[in-house]
């Protein structure tokens, strides 16, 4: 008896991947030239198998597309100023990204972006929270304060979020506020998050891989896109602009 079809294509997909990672090498290490990102957004503008969606948008696009979404996680001082670099590129090209801030004042003070952060929301980028509510164990009662700091210092309510990675620290908890977070969203204001519970991605090509030295690099993937994409699916490129310069 002949196999499903679908079961078929299934294995050819994971074959395809797996392949893929045995075969993909480092490009190079950090700080990354700012080309590289414009014509990885290229690529995909240029394909026409591929298209991107605004970030947290809930658009039902069907499956003649490769679905290419974006996402800037500004984690440090350093991301903050060069973030403007990225987002030129991004609206030259007409690309609607998710751009997401910490409230923790570890790396630096959102309030003293207030201007400039109001300006990208203005401009249409999906502005959001990049929590670390996890590193509480009332992690609830911390995603709702740093939503309500977030809404105090840039002077307006961000309605999606994603979550600051911390490698394996309290690993667990992550994972027990993706689960608890997933179906109550509404409670904080939210109408998404960037989280595997509610918006799953089948591969992500990103900037902060480390190599043995603890030392940043990117593959070259972002070159040569992955040749097992496949329509329907969602892909994220995900970007740490404090990795990157001109």
């Amino acid at each position: 008896m002949l196999k499903p079809f679908k079961q078929i294509t299934n294995k050819y997909f994971l074959f395809k991947k797996h392949c893929h990672f045995r075969a993909r090498t480092p490009l190079c290490h950090a700080p990354y030239n700012l080309t590289i990102y414009r014509q990885l957004l290229e690529q995909v503008c240029l394909s026409p198998d591929m298209e991107f969606v605004p970030f947290a948008s809930k658009q039902k696009k069907g499956f003649e597309k490769i679905k290419m979404f974006i996402r800037h996680d500004v984690d440090t001082k350093q991301c903050v100023e060069n973030l403007p670099l990225f987002l030129e590129i991004d609206k030259s090209l007409n690309v609607w990204v998710g751009v997401y801030f910490r409230v923790d004042d570890e790396e630096y003070s959102l309030m003293q972006y207030r201007d400039i952060v109001q300006s990208y929301n203005k401009l249409g980028f999906e502005i959001g929270l990049h929590t670390v509510c996890y590193k509480k164990d009332n992690y609830l009662d911390e995603f709702k304060r740093e939503t309500d700091k977030f809404t105090y210092e840039v002077g307006f309510r961000p309605r999606s979020f994603s979550v600051h990675g911390l490698g394996d620290y309290r690993l667990n908890i992550r994972m027990q506020f993706y689960e608890e977070i997933a179906s109550r969203m509404w409670e904080f204001g939210y109408k998404f998050g960037d989280i595997p519970q509610v918006h799953a991605y089948d591969y992500v090509i990103h900037d902060c891989h480390l190599d043995e030295n603890g030392n940043r690099f990117i593959y070259d993937e972002v070159i040569n896109l992955p040749s097992f994409f496949r329509k329907g699916e969602n892909y994220l490129i995900l970007t740490h602009p404090c990795y990157w310069a001109e």
